[in-house]
């Protein structure tokens, strides 16, 4: 799975278009099935999280505890996708 930045009204712009590049790309390299998933506010969520959780904003910076967070948020989406098809 790759994650998609589409811009928030779900246009792609320079990112996105470099995300399904990339995807394309791996999926022939590695003839494995890559699937492009939206990531539009997975970085807020998660931060919206580690707040919650009493995580102080000094340490939500370093060890990339935000990025890994959005992460889990793209992959959770994409569950949730699967289990609603």
């Amino acid at each position: 799975m790759v994650g998609l930045p589409l811009n928030m009204n779900g246009s792609r712009g320079p990112a996105a278009r470099a995300a399904e590049a990339f995807a394309s790309e791996l999926g022939q390299r590695s003839q494995v099935l890559v699937v492009l998933q939206d990531e539009r506010l997975s970085t807020v969520t998660a931060e919206r999280v580690l707040v919650e959780c009493g995580v102080n904003r000094a340490r939500r910076r370093t060890k990339g505890l935000v990025d890994r967070g959005a992460a889990a948020v793209i992959l959770q989406s994409y569950l949730d996708r699967m289990r609603k098809a």
